[in-house]
């Protein structure tokens, strides 16, 4: 339980990700400890990764040179997704 009175509330604005969700046939290359590739639509799309990413889970474009993999069951916690 939060006692600290300096710790304030604030509400979160409402933000669109554009992401991908990784298919079984989809080829991931591991180029580092925590980068990452993938084709996709003929281009190839680098990410980074802090564990291994498995079809389910999600690649998500916020800009150019932040692309990230997040798993599925936390990007359905934090995000409306229709299956």
């Amino acid at each position: 339980m939060l006692t600290n009175p300096a710790f304030k509330p604030f509400r979160s604005k409402p933000v669109t990700r554009y992401a991908y969700q990784i298919a079984e046939d989809d080829t991931i290359t591991q180029i580092s400890e925590s980068s990452f590739y993938i084709s996709l639509h003929d281009e190839v799309v680098g990410f980074k990764a802090y564990e291994q990413p498995v079809a389910g889970d999600y690649i998500v474009w916020l800009k150019a040179d932040d692309i990230y993999h997040c798993s599925r069951d936390v990007f359905h916690e934090r995000n409306l997704v229709e299956d």
